[in-house]
């Protein structure tokens, strides 16, 4: 299937108020979420054994094409920061991470023509697979050998209890927060002008 039409035509990359307020609104809820997360449940160190924020960035990203994927790695940065993530480790960690986690979802709908409403078996699989699976699984690696490397946490710590808090807790959380958001709101999303069809527009 793939792309349709309207989607690659549309994938210009433009600057207007929606996208402003997208990137504010995404950003600051992430944020805000992200450090509730983190310091609510804490598992080790700089990881959220339920990361509440992932659940909506997931949906964001699927809705707001590249302007979600923008606001998702500025919230997740912010929010590690005011959680208290010394800032060189929590850009490291989370802007390549991010970059992935929210890509994903959006590729997955404008790539792979998955719809957001999740009507068809194939959507279905496309985001147990894509929007859930590897969305959590390559960009906890990333995090994890980041930490590592920073020093944060044992290379044996950050891939053994570090990565399955991190996996687990990122799975239960887009199943229980993304499935009801893409359910109960895509349909009223997308017929609103902020909802991307392509990347940016």
């Amino acid at each position: 299937m793939g792309a349709s039409s309207e989607a690659l035509e549309s994938s210009k990359f433009r600057v207007g108020p929606k996208h402003i307020a997208i990137v504010v609104v995404v950003a600051a809820t992430v944020g805000i979420l992200g450090a509730f997360g983190i310091i609510s449940f804490f598992a080790v160190p700089g990881v959220s054994a339920f990361y509440i924020a992932i659940g909506f960035y997931t949906a964001f990203a699927i809705w707001f094409g590249g302007w979600g994927v923008v606001g998702v790695t500025i919230g997740t940065s912010l929010g590690a920061i005011f959680a208290g993530t010394p800032i060189p480790i929590a850009l490291a960690a989370n802007i390549p991470g991010s970059i992935i986690q929210a890509g994903l979802p959006a590729l997955a709908v404008r790539w792979l023509g998955m719809d957001p409403r999740l009507k068809t078996r194939r959507d279905w699989i496309i985001f147990v697979l894509v929007c859930n699976l590897l969305t959590v699984i390559i960009p906890g690696c990333l995090f994890m050998a980041t930490l590592a490397a920073f020093g944060v946490m044992p290379w044996s710590v950050a891939f053994t209890a570090g990565i399955l808090s991190y996996v687990v807790g990122d799975v239960i959380v887009i199943f229980i927060i993304t499935t009801p958001l893409l359910k109960g709101l895509s349909n009223y999303v997308m017929r609103t002008q902020f909802y991307m069809r392509g990347w940016w527009d």
